[in-house]
Order: C-alpha cells, then structure tokens, then sequence
C-alpha cells in the first residue's frame, strides 16, 4: 500500500466517524411514531429493561433469549436495521468478550454435554453475562437512534438528574464533534506538509495533540460565547415543554407489562 493510499485510508476514518455522528442526527429527526415518543417514557423503558436483563440470574440463559424480542420488535418497528446496528457496535464487542472469558476456568462444574464437547457452568455464565451486555447495547443504541441528544437531555432533567450533569453531557456530546473536525483539519495540513511520510510521525505526537487541545478549546470557548449571547446562564434550561400523549402512556406501560412478566417468568 503506497503512502497516498495509507493518508487517504486515515482520513477516511476521521471522515467516516463525522459521516457516523451525521447519520445518527438524521436518524433522531426522522418522521416517525417512534421518534415523537416522549422521551422521558422512552428513558424510563430503556432504564427498566436494562434492569431486567442485568437482574436475571447469571445461569438463566433462556430468559435472556426471550428478552431478546424487545430489541427485535423494536427495530422492526421503528423500521431501524439490527444489522447494522449490531455492525457499528463492532468495537464493543471485545469488551464483551472480556467481561465473562475467564468463567469456564473458575466454574467447570458439567451440566451436560453436546457431542464431545463438554458444558459447564461457567460456559453458560459467561454467554450469559455476554449476551446481558449486547442486549443493553442494542436498547441504548435504539435509544439515540429514535431520540435526538437535546430531547435525551430533556428526559434526563424531567428525571431529576442535576441540571449540571445535563449540561455536562450534552456539551460532551457537542465537544465530541468539534474535536473530529479540528484533528481532521490538522491532519489534512499535516498531510500536506508531509506528502511523503507515512501517517503522523511519533515525534510530534505531543506537539500534535497540544495543537489540537490549543485549538478544539478555542471552538469551545466561541460556541460558549455564542451560547451566552443567546442566553445561556450556566444551567440547563429546556427550550420548550413536552406534553405526553396517550400514545406515550400505553407505550410505557405495554413495555414495562412485558419486561415485568419475562422477568418473573421460570
């Protein structure tokens, strides 16, 4: 691979988590039932079987698949792709992986076998413990893939959560985006600069990332201005309130109805 093709695939990367970040915006501000869900109920029922599935025992391995309807009816519905959510979740799975790896080596009790290959405790512990956190990771995606980040910070403060931590999230979230846009700026120039090197080279690593420290909080402190100019006084404040519907209570309780019996069931 030439160097052309190595800068070129870098900052396809930058490009596609930017193209990443607009696709999911688009997504938030379709026009359908699902999206113009309260979002405080749509919070409320993502909490409540986050609950459930991280509650049920850690060998109940059939629960957890007749858990997995929620996020399957639910895409379906809101007409969402599971397959490529499950796709741009790639980078998650290792940590899934690591969370229950090392049961088959602690518990090796045998609970049967399918063919010559013996199970144990520990397996379905640990497919247990795998699938618990892909099913939390699919409601959240179908989370902020049906709710704008402005309506998530709207449920958050009807929840009682302290307008800072709000406040905090949401400009984490807005800092996010000016900080991909500022090191793909930079490394455009760099690129430029150095149309022969490979990459950025590990000298000016710390130079690079102090510029882009120096640079992503001057964008900072200009959106801030921008914000007081338009009267922001350090708290969050809604722009508008959200009434809730009739659709919105059924939704809440058809939810939590369900995720209640499956959690009860034996």
């Amino acid at each position: 691979m030439s160097l052309q093709d190595e800068k070129e695939k870098s900052m396809s990367k930058l490009e596609s988590a930017l193209q990443e970040l607009y696709r999911m915006d688009r997504l938030t501000h379709r026009n359908h039932w699902m999206n113009q869900l309260h979002p405080v109920v749509k919070l409320i029922v993502t909490i409540g079987y986050m609950i459930s599935v991280v509650s049920t025992p850690k060998y109940d391995l059939v629960r957890l698949i007749y858990f997995m309807s929620y996020p399957v009816v639910m895409f379906a519905l809101s007409q969402l792709s599971l397959w490529k959510a499950i796709k741009r979740m790639k980078l998650v799975f290792p940590f899934l992986l690591i969370m229950g790896i090392f049961n088959p080596f602690f518990e090796r009790q045998p609970i049967g076998q399918v063919g010559h290959i013996v199970i144990t405790l520990g397996m379905v512990s640990m497919l247990t413990l795998m699938l618990e956190g892909l099913l939390c990771i699919l409601a959240s995606y179908l989370l902020i893939a049906t709710t704008s980040i402005e309506a998530i910070g709207y449920g958050l403060y009807r929840l009682k959560v302290p307008s800072i931590i709000v406040t905090q999230f949401l400009m984490t979230y807005r800092y996010i985006n000016v900080l991909l846009k500022e090191m793909k700026c930079m490394s455009e120039s760099y690129a430029m600069r150095a149309p022969r090197q490979k990459g950025i080279h590990f000298r000016v690593w710390g130079v690079f990332c102090g510029q882009l420290l120096i640079q992503t909080i001057d964008r900072a402190e200009q959106v801030y201005e921008s914000m007081t100019l338009r009267g922001y006084q350090g708290q969050y404040d809604p722009i508008e309130e959200r009434h809730y519907s009739k659709r919105d209570v059924l939704y809440l309780v058809v939810c939590l109805s369900v995720f209640f019996i499956l959690w009860r069931m034996t």
